[in-house]
């Protein structure tokens, strides 16, 4: 196996591990900060669950924006279909899809309807919502020589034609693409995610 191949070996999407124990007080940290977790919506209005859910959103994709190296400042302009400078407009509306897609997912489990969210098909739904919501201008991405290809939603890169880069990141040959998902969903799948009733 050549080394490249090698690299991209399904496997390495593995999370790391300690090699022995974990460290006392990591086990620690992490006992307190699910138990903060657990009490932080406890006695909250719905309403004000609903707007710090939104205000997750948008923290998630300001965050997730950065890494492609898009600066999406004015999402809650975008959202609430505010006026957004003409400069910054273009990355604020993609910021919007992001956040529309996250609101149906978020819906989607608090119906109780939501499926695995490690299944291959269900990332791909992921994918054809956001592009559906996306403007034209970022359904492409640009390969190592500077040119674009046309990202398909609903569609993973299968083809050398279809390799790209986003920002710095150098993402798996897209004839490993298929070979990623599926070991992302059998390793990872949840089955569909169900809302037990805290009643029964």
């Amino acid at each position: 196996m050549d080394r490249q191949k090698k690299i991209e070996t399904a496997a390495r999407i593995e999370p790391c591990f300690f090699q022995d124990t974990i460290p006392s007080i990591l086990a620690d940290l992490t006992v307190e900060l699910h138990r903060e977790a657990d009490n932080l919506g406890r006695g909250l209005h719905p309403e004000s669950v609903a707007e710090l859910a939104d205000l997750v959103r948008m923290m998630n994709c300001y965050c997730s924006n950065l890494f492609e190296g898009h600066n999406t400042k004015d999402i809650e302009k975008a959202l609430s279909g505010a006026e957004v400078e003409p400069e910054r407009g273009a990355l604020a509306l993609k910021a919007k899809a992001h956040v529309i897609v996250q609101r149906k997912i978020d819906a989607m489990h608090s119906k109780g309807d939501l499926p695995s969210p490690t299944s291959v098909e269900f990332i791909a739904w992921e994918h054809r919502m956001l592009y559906h919501e996306m403007l034209e201008e970022f359904r492409f991405i640009e390969r190592p020589d500077g040119s674009k290809v046309e990202i398909v939603p609903g569609e993973f890169r299968k083809t050398a034609n279809d390799d790209g880069v986003v920002s710095r990141h150098q993402p798996p040959s897209s004839d490993r693409v298929g070979a990623f998902m599926a070991y992302c969903s059998k390793r990872f799948g949840l089955g569909p995610i169900h809302i037990q009733d805290s009643q029964n």
